[in-house]
Order: structure tokens, then C-alpha cells, then sequence
């Protein structure tokens, strides 16, 4: 066969039969192949279906050397279980997770009592009848350990329930109130935003509150009062933390908690008057940090004169003035020399606080971080040459909107390093590490390039010997359409612009925020000649003529 294999030629009849002998022979043998390659097969996956079967074996037997079954109860629970649940940001849903995983696990968790001292219970709820028995699991778990308690939508818009749900307002939410009431004596965190249907859990509210060291109350976005149902908490003897949201009283002095405890204090969107302010300051002795928005409304004629205000221990103070003309009188009554932080925005159009100076200079303080902002007439160089002039420690500062008018060429010129310059002519603010601006209509970008250049290095000035830090951050804030050289905000030289990322690659922090998003310099800016702007304002105008051509 090999010789008929090897030639051309059709085979004879001989051949031919065995040909057809060797073919049917071929076939057999295949076939006998195929059934032994299938058992092969079978085998092969019997055997790795064993193999993955013994590893699996094997590893439960390895776990039980793991040694994590070695770890103390203490460790497991008191440790471990309780960090995971506070990089979980305090989500309560996560406390069961680890319960979840053995029945070890499960044991140690639910013994474990520090994972249960934190509830948050939303309204408005329809269906919580599920949720008030594990509610009552929560607290038995919890122990006698201070809770956590958070009611309500904190934060977003409150709801009144309507007359539909009267019943769910009379059965599960009174059912989930009581239980909450029956643990006042471990109340250590409480905070509530109030919906009409809470005002009822308010009044019962007993005044055992021994631990009690956070309040938050959050008002309603309709005005109703509620300073009788807070007088349970007047004798929270532990209370230092005081934050309220709303309209909840006519005068803080109706509002009956231990000022005198408090060492932090917010109070907003609730129409304070600069008298509250006042009252605080002068009731809350211990106070370290004081937030409050408030309207300035001027005594009557025929009242006494506020008393001045001296507060050794006030670090941060916190204002925002919404409305009024005379909010100078509490910051002139006011000396303050431990402050070393200071906010003031005033939404006034007529709110030029020439008063911040003469606060800093009374009271003596370090202060080292400073954010200021207006929505009127804006802060001119020399009222914040005058301000830098008495804050030297001032390491963070930030100027918004109205407020960063002043920070003109001039005034960068006094910030500016100079080794040349001459005795008290430059180098203020020597300890600033961070700027945030507001870009307007007289802001520089080259005179920011040359300040940024000399500052984002430590040095010494030479000609007062004073010790310059590193600027570390600077943050522009896009708000007027044009800067000083009369180009949008986002156009500036490609010079300037290689300045700014020279700098930025050196090391300096340096990047646009608008709208509350970072945005990195290429991002923000479109660097070129100011005659390509009249090329793109021409483009867009023929475009805006384009499409008003079409519309007619």
C-alpha cells in the first residue's frame, strides 16, 4: 500500500479491496479510541472533581489553625468589630456583619454591647412595625452603655405627617418614642429633627439626662416654637455640645439649657438677632467655639447698654449677618483673646465689617485662620492692609466674593518678598501657608505669579529679620467675569500660565474650586494672546447672530 500511496495512478481491484480491508480497520481502531478517550475523560474529571473537593476540605481544616480563633473575646469584639464599624462611618446597619459570618462570630458580636449604642431612625417610616422589635433587640444588645440616637431626616427637608396618618402617629411612632424615653438616663449623643408628630415625644422627655453631652435639634421649615419642650434639658448637667437648626424660640433667653456647661455652640437659620449673640456670649462662660447666623436689629432708645463681653477661652467664633444695619455694636463689645479663628460673611449690601480690625487689636489674640466675605461694598486694600497688619501668625486665609476686592496690586505688592525692599514695605502675613480668592474685576494673575513665586519657599526677610513660612496652598474662586486686565477670568498669557504650573510642579497646591469642584489649572484656564479673544468674542457674536437670524 505504501507504493499505491505514493504514486498518481487509480489503484487496481486488488488495491482497491485492500483499501477498503485498511478503511474499515481505520474505523474500528477510532472508535476504540473515542471510548478509551472518553473513560480518560471521566476519569480525569472524577479525579480534579476530588482534588477541588479535598482543597476545599482541606482549607475548613487549615481555618481551624487560623489565628484568628485564638483571638480573646476582648480583642474579637471590643477591637475589631468596633473599628469595623467605625470606618463604616457609623452606619448602623453595619453592626450586624459581623454576625453574619459564624456562629462564633455571631455570639461575640451580639455580646458585644458597643456595637449597639448607635440608632438612626429616619421619619417619616409607614411600615416600622418590623422595625421597633429590632429596635428593642438594639437597646436590650447595647447594654448599660451611653447611646447614640439619631431621629428623623437630619440634615434634608423634615415632613409633617398628615391626617391619613394619624394612626401610625398614635401606634408606631408613640410605640418607638417610648422606648427611646425609657433610655434617657444613657443618652450621651441625641438628635433630632422635629416634625409636628415629635413634638409629643419633646414633652415627655424627662429631665434624667446625667450623660447628655451632644444636643442637636433641628427645627421645622415652618415656624413653630418650642422652648417649654426643651426645658427638660436644663439639667443635662453634662451637656457641651449645643446645636440648634430653625426658629424654634422667640428669644434665647426662653431657650432653657445649661449655657453655662457648653463649650460648643451652633445656632442657625432661626432669625438670632445680635442681642441672642450677645446673651450666649454672656451666659455661656466656658465657651470655646461659636457658631451663629444672625440679623442685626439696633435696641430700643430707651434700653440699657449691652455690657462688654471678655471671653478668655472663645477659640472660634463663627458669624454669618444676614439682614440689618447694626452689627458693629456686638463685635465692639466683644474681646476675645484666645481667638485663633475667625469667620464672618455678611450677606448685608451695605456690610463692610471695619469692625474686625479693632476686635483683633483690642483683644490681643493669635489669630491664625481667617474667612472673610461680603455681598456688598467690597473690602478695599487698605482695610485688609490694616487687618494683615494685626494678624502676622496668620497661617489660612480665605477671601470671598466682595471680600477679595482688596487684594488689588497694591496690596500684593505688601505681600510680595522683596530682598531688596525696604523696612515694613512687604512680607505681611509671614506665616501664611494657605490662600483661597475670589478672582475679580482689579485680581492680577501675573502680580498673584510673582507673589506665589516668592512665598512657595521658606525664607527670611532680611531687612526685619523676619522667618517667612512655605506657601503650601493657593486656591483661586472664579466669581467676576474679568480680572484686572480686562480678559475673562479663564484667559491669561501663556507665560503667566507656565508660571502657575511650574509652580504647581515645585510643589505648591495650587488649583481652581468653582462651584465647590477642584478643577486643576489645565482645566480651568485657556492660556493665549489677548488678541485671540477678540477672534473667539467675534466668533461667538456672529454665532449668536446666526441663531438669532434662524429663530426670526
Amino acid at each position: 500500500m505504501a507504493e499505491a500511496l505514493g504514486r498518481f495512478a487509480a489503484p487496481s481491484a486488488t488495491e482497491c479491496a485492500l483499501i477498503q480491508e485498511s478503511i474499515l480497520q481505520m474505523v474500528t481502531d477510532i472508535s476504540q479510541l473515542d471510548s478509551e478517550i472518553e473513560r480518560v475523560e471521566k476519569l480525569l474529571e472524577k479525579l480534579r472533581h476530588n482534588r477541588t473537593a479535598l482543597q476545599a476540605h482541606r482549607a475548613r481544616y487549615q481555618n481551624l489553625l487560623n489565628p484568628t480563633r485564638r483571638l480573646p473575646v476582648e480583642i474579637l469584639g471590643g477591637e475589631i468589630f468596633i473599628l469595623h464599624q467605625k470606618l463604616s462611618l457609623g452606619d448602623r446597619s453595619l453592626s450586624v456583619v459581623p454576625a453574619q459570618i459564624c456562629r462564633h462570630w455571631r455570639d461575640v458580636a451580639l455580646a458585644t454591647s458597643g456595637l449597639w449604642d448607635f440608632l438612626k431612625i429616619r421619619y417619616p417610616e409607614k411600615h416600622m412595625g418590623a422595625d421597633l422589635v429590632m429596635i428593642q433587640a438594639w437597646l436590650e444588645r447595647s447594654g448599660g452603655l451611653p447611646l447614640r440616637i439619631e431621629l428623623g431626616n437630619l440634615g434634608g427637608p423634615n415632613f409633617d405627617y398628615d391626617k391619613e396618618d394619624e394612626q401610625y402617629e398614635q401606634t408606631e411612632k408613640l410605640s418607638i418614642s417610648k422606648l427611646m424615653i425609657e433610655h434617657t438616663h444613657r443618652w450621651k449623643i441625641f438628635k433630632l429633627a422635629v416634625t409636628r408628630p415629635l413634638v409629643s415625644f419633646l414633652e415627655d422627655v424627662s429631665g434624667d439626662l446625667p450623660m447628655l453631652r451632644v444636643l442637636r435639634i433641628d427645627g421645622h421649615a415652618d415656624t413653630f416654637l418650642l422652648p417649654d419642650l426643651l426645658k427638660s434639658f436644663r439639667e443635662a448637667s453634662a451637656l457641651r455640645i449645643l446645636s440648634i437648626t430653625g426658629h424654634i424660640c422667640a428669644s434665647l433667653p426662653g431657650l432653657l439649657v445649661p449655657w453655662a456647661h457648653l463649650t460648643t455652640c451652633a445656632l442657625v437659620k432661626g432669625r438670632y438677632t445680635c442681642n441672642d449673640a450677645h446673651y450666649v456670649l454672656n451666659q455661656a462662660v466656658g465657651l470655646r467655639f461659636f457658631t451663629m447666623s444672625t440679623i442685626s436689629i439696633a435696641p430700643p432708645p430707651d434700653s440699657p447698654p449691652l455690657p462688654p463681653i471678655h471671653s478668655n477661652l472663645l477659640r472660634s467664633l463663627d458669624v454669618v449677618i444676614m439682614a440689618g444695619q447694626d452689627s458693629h455694636i456686638l463685635f465692639n463689645l466683644l474681646t476675645l483673646p484666645a481667638l485663633s479663628k475667625l469667620r464672618v460673611f455678611d450677606h448685608r449690601p451695605n456690610g463692610v465689617p471695619e469692625y474686625l480690625t479693632p476686635l483683633i487689636t483690642r483683644s490681643g489674640c493669635s489669630l491664625k485662620n481667617a474667612i472673610l466675605g461680603t455681598q456688598g461694598p467690597a473690602f478695599t486694600h487698605h482695610a485688609l492692609a490694616d487687618l494683615f497688619r494685626v494678624t502676622p501668625k496668620l497661617s489660612q486665609l480665605k477671601l470671598q466674593f466682595c471680600g477679595a476686592f482688596g487684594m488689588d496690586n497694591t496690596l500684593m505688592d505688601l505681600l510680595i518678598h522683596d530682598p531688596e525692599h525696604a523696612a515694613g514695605s512687604c512680607c505681611l502675613l509671614p506665616r501664611l501657608r494657605s490662600l483661597e480668592s475670589s478672582i475679580h474685576s482689579d485680581f492680577s494673575y501675573e502680580k498673584y505669579a510673582e507673589f506665589l513665586a516668592s512665598r512657595c519657599q521658606a525664607s527670611v526677610c532680611d531687612t526685619d529679620g523676619i522667618k517667612l513660612a512655605q506657601l503650601r496652598t493657593a486656591t483661586l474662586l472664579p466669581w467676576d467675569s474679568h480680572t484686572a486686565s480686562g480678559r475673562r477670568a479663564h484667559k491669561l498669557p501663556q507665560e503667566t500660565f507656565n508660571s502657575f504650573l511650574a509652580m504647581r510642579d515645585g510643589g505648591l497646591d495650587l488649583s481652581v474650586s468653582e462651584g465647590g469642584e477642584r478643577l486643576t489649572l489645565e482645566e480651568y484656564f485657556e492660556p493665549g494672546e489677548e488678541e485671540d479673544d477678540t477672534t473667539e468674542s467675534e466668533s461667538e457674536e456672529s454665532g449668536e447672530s446666526d441663531e438669532e437670524s434662524e429663530s426670526e
